[in-house]
């Protein structure tokens, strides 16, 4: 059991005018701190989340300009449609006030067959229009760039997706040869 001359040696005279709590300042300072930490934390979070948005746009799009080149290359058929002889595959790149498309199309001696679609979200739009020919080895044609911002015979293809929020851009190129780049990647294919 605790004695009452316990409570009466803990409560003296200092103890009892001593204040407890925080004061305004220390609480207004407290309360800023934490403010700037909360908004610099929901910018990066918006940040991440434009660049993730990017990011998944370049990747479909480089998704579809391997798998144009190499169906090409391995003359195989992507659609059901019946395709006397595989000529090659197209990719256009489309770029409309509505809407920013991509659109894989098998190329036949007996006509195209549309293999597969692909829309930007609305964020993002695509800087030109552009169609890029890959054709099958034994037509022994070369890849086609056209539009997509070559400047010469032996020049590099360059689409770019830009962010319409904040002005990011984003370039994938093409060579002749059919080396497909992203501008922040060093990968080459």
């Amino acid at each position: 059991m605790i004695s009452p001359s316990f409570f009466k040696s803990k409560l003296t005279k200092k103890s009892i005018n001593k204040p407890n709590g925080f004061t305004l300042i220390e609480l207004i300072i407290a309360i800023s701190v934490i403010a700037i930490l909360s908004l610099i934390g929901i910018a990066s979070f918006i940040n991440n989340g434009k660049n993730s948005t990017m990011q998944s746009a370049v990747n479909e799009l480089t998704a579809y300009l391997i798998e144009a080149k190499s169906s090409a290359l391995s003359q195989t058929l992507l659609s059901s449609h019946s395709c006397d002889q595989l000529t090659g595959y197209w990719v256009y790149i489309q770029n409309n006030d509505n809407s920013n498309t991509v659109e894989l199309v098998e190329e036949c001696n007996n006509g195209d067959n549309s293999v597969k679609h692909y829309a930007l979200p609305q964020t993002l739009s695509f800087q030109n229009n552009c169609s890029i020919f890959f054709p099958v080895l034994s037509t022994g044609g070369k890849i086609n760039l056209d539009g997509c911002n070559d400047t010469g015979p032996d020049s590099n293809g360059v689409i770019g997706i830009k962010d319409n929020s904040g002005g990011n851009i984003r370039n994938i190129s093409i060579t002749d040869s059919g080396a497909i780049n992203d501008s922040d990647s060093d990968d080459c294919n």
